[in-house]
């Protein structure tokens, strides 16, 4: 019966015949779409586009002007973070000299040791020096010199002269051989075919060997009174410097002697 009036209803519609391929092809593009996954198309990167906001379009160019870095910037990717520190507060306490220069860094009381190069909190060692290091960071740069803090001392011939240095200052010059013979040159000074003391040359401008005075053709002879008679007792005094609170040094300048204490703090 329900047969009956569905077709006396279809006839009252009175449908064409060529709409029944039409809705075919759409009832098969339908069932198609169900199950075949369609791309999204890709987002378009014309600031012109109609289909995406003026606030869209702006974000847009801007993420391309970072990501191909249009403007020529200082590393886009770290425009968003800016430095946090600076290598001014960092203390350049030694230089080692070799195939490869190392600058020895103080900071926040931990004893640090990098290569050109090397990258620190942001900042790149991007040159080292016998006096001084230099750090970049994008077009910024800083200069750090050694030791800029410590004046040189004069020393005064019939006078204990005294000296103050800090403890980090020291240490990475009586804890590494190679930072103290690289402070200048030490050749046995003889008198009468024996060794008695180290003549000093060579002592580089801003070395700790300078800062405390001495002068090219030094003799040093006693450490903590001991003599100096040879590289074996040389290597020994030295030694003995580490963690030292106090150093005495006795020394000889052109036939007049001088006497020196360095407290270390």
């Amino acid at each position: 019966m329900q047969d009956i009036f569905l077709n006396m209803e279809l006839k009252a519609l009175k449908v064409p015949a060529w709409i029944w391929p039409v809705l075919l092809g759409l009832a098969t593009a339908y069932l198609a779409t169900s199950f075949i996954p369609i791309p999204e198309p890709t987002a378009s990167l014309n600031a012109d586009d109609s289909s995406f906001s003026a606030k869209d379009r702006v974000s847009r160019l801007s993420s391309v002007v970072l990501d191909k870095n249009v403007l020529g910037l200082d590393n886009p990717s770290e425009i968003k973070k800016k430095t946090e520190v600076s290598p001014v507060t960092w203390n350049l306490v030694g230089i080692l000299t070799g195939p490869e220069d190392m600058a020895i860094l103080r900071i926040k009381k931990e004893n640090i040791i990098l290569r050109e190069g090397d990258d620190y909190k942001g900042w790149v060692l991007a040159e080292i020096k016998p006096d001084y290091v230099l750090w970049k960071s994008g077009r910024e740069q800083k200069k750090i010199v050694m030791w800029d803090q410590v004046k040189q001392l004069k020393l005064v011939r019939g006078k204990t002269n005294k000296i103050v240095v800090e403890k980090a200052q020291a240490s990475s010059v009586l804890e590494d051989p190679n930072a103290f013979l690289n402070q200048a040159l030490f050749k046995p000074n003889s008198k009468n075919g024996k060794t008695q003391g180290f003549r000093i040359t060579n002592i580089k401008q801003n070395s700790l060997l300078r800062k405390l005075g001495l002068e090219d053709g030094d003799v040093l002879l006693r450490v903590n009174g001991e003599m100096i008679t040879g590289p074996a007792k040389m290597l020994q005094v030295y030694g003995s410097l580490a963690g030292a609170s106090a150093i005495y040094m006795d020394i000889e300048r052109k036939g007049q002697m001088l006497s020196l204490v360095v407290e270390i703090n």
